[in-house]
Order: structure tokens, then sequence, then C-alpha cells
């Protein structure tokens, strides 16, 4: 009935490949879990929901219902020869008990516009609307596959290759938004490398740029000079006279006079 193997916590969030199988316990519970074992075989990517003795204490049947029901893409109700007819400890028909187990899956899928494949196990007849609780009453209008012990090969291989076409839509569709979204990843990766990139670059730049900053400017190598320097114009129409070395008042040639013009 609902997940099992412990697959309960990983409803919410899941694929809608679901299949769930809601069956009576005393009225197809052979079938239902021969059929668990060959859907799984046969789509292995699928989950395969069923078995109330899964839920985890504490956990309200009703919401983990919903949520697996939610994450399915068909439901297989499997209706035996005792479906409409089982009752409780009370004598009281379960079906009329909106408690029910049977009936409030049947009930979600329908709701939730999940697809429901009606399975008559060993000859079980179709089930009348006036015979089920108005919210069942759609189940009614739905064509019905056989599911029988002497052909069962066959009766599965139909439910089977059905499933195989609901799965098949979902299959491709979320493909292609894994795809997008893979797509959309790595162009956002792409994306962030180049921002990284030059994010380097730009601190490379700024470091380069301080510390030519801080590096001394080459000064000009000076002129030597020899004691007299050439006049010079610092600008136009202006002489500047440079000092000229200064002469003793005696002369220091032989031949030449002293003060007075006598000979030294």
């Amino acid at each position: 009935m609902v997940p099992s193997l412990g697959e309960v916590g990983d409803v919410p969030g899941s694929s809608a490949q679901g299949i769930f199988l809601s069956y009576g316990r005393e009225d197809a519970a052979a079938y239902a879990r021969l059929l668990q074992h060959e859907l799984r075989e046969r789509f292995p990517d699928a989950r395969v929901f069923m078995d109330l003795d899964s839920i985890d204490p504490g956990r309200p049947f009703a919401e983990v219902i919903w949520e697996a029901v939610e994450s399915c893409a068909v439901l297989v109700a499997l209706i035996g020869r005792q479906w409409l007819t089982l009752t409780d400890e009370e004598g009281q028909r379960r079906l009329d008990n909106p408690g029910d187990y049977v009936r409030f899956e049947v009930h979600t899928a329908l709701e939730r516009g999940v697809p429901v494949i009606p399975v008559l196990a060993d000859g079980a007849r179709p089930p009348r609307q006036q015979e089920l609780p108005s919210e069942l009453h759609k189940l009614a209008g739905l064509n019905a596959l056989e599911l029988s012990y002497a052909r069962y090969e066959y009766d599965a291989g139909r439910l089977f290759d059905f499933i195989q076409r609901v799965l098949a839509p979902i299959r491709d569709r979320e493909g292609a938004d894994r795809r997008a979204q893979e797509e959309t990843d790595h162009k956002a990766q792409q994306a962030e490398q180049r921002k990284a990139w030059q994010a380097e670059q730009r601190k490379a730049r700024q470091a380069e740029h301080r510390k030519a900053r801080g590096r001394p400017t080459a000064q000009p190598r000076p002129r030597p000079s020899f004691g007299i320097e050439k006049s010079r114009r610092s600008r136009p129409g202006k002489r500047v006279t440079l000092p000229v070395l200064a002469t003793s008042s005696r002369r220091c040639c032989p031949g030449m006079s002293g003060p007075g013009g006598g000979p030294s």
C-alpha cells in the first residue's frame, strides 16, 4: 500500500516515476508481492510503493500515503473477488469507512490526477458505480486489465507495457530537464571561474602598481666642474655673470712689475 524497504523517507522530492500498488491484504496480497518483485526488475529506476507495514512508527499514515501517491506516475489498483465486500471486525464494509487504507489510496490518486489502472485478479468483476462510495465513482468508469494465475505472464506483460507507456514521456521530460540543469550549472561554473580569474588579474595589476610607486626614481648624474664656468643665459635677454676666481694683489709671474711699476 505504501513504500516498503524503508523508502517512505525518500518520498518527498523524489522522481515522479514511482509505481503505487494498492491492494487489500485479505484479497490480493500474493499478486501484489509478485508484481512488486517483477516491477522492480522491469523498472529498476522506478520506486515501487506498497505495504502499510513499512510506515515508520509515529508517522501519520494519511500524510505518508499522500506523499507517496504524489510522487508516483501511476497507481495500480488490484481488485480481487472480495475487494468490494471485505468487512472489518464490526461487520461494516471497509470501503464505506473513510479511513480505510485502500479507499484512501485510490481516492487520493483520483483526486490528484494520478493515472489509476484497475486490475481484476482471478476473475473479479469490475465494480459498479452504485457499489462504490461517491469519492470512488470515477473508478467505475476506468478500463480495467485482467490478471489470472493461468495466464499470468501474458496479463502481467500487458500491465508492464502500459506502465512503460506512462513512464516513457516522464523519463524523457526529466532527462531533458536534467540536461538543461546541467548546462545551466556548467555555464554558471564557467562564469564563476572567469570572475575569479579576472579578480586575480586585477589584484596582480594593483600589486605591480604599488610596487612601482615605491621604487626610487633614478637621479641624473652631475656634470664635472672645473672651477670656472662660462656665462650662460638663464633666459632670453638676461645675462648671468658667474663668479671668477680671485687673483692675488701681487703678480705671480716673473718679469711682471709689482706695485708702482717696478720690478718685483
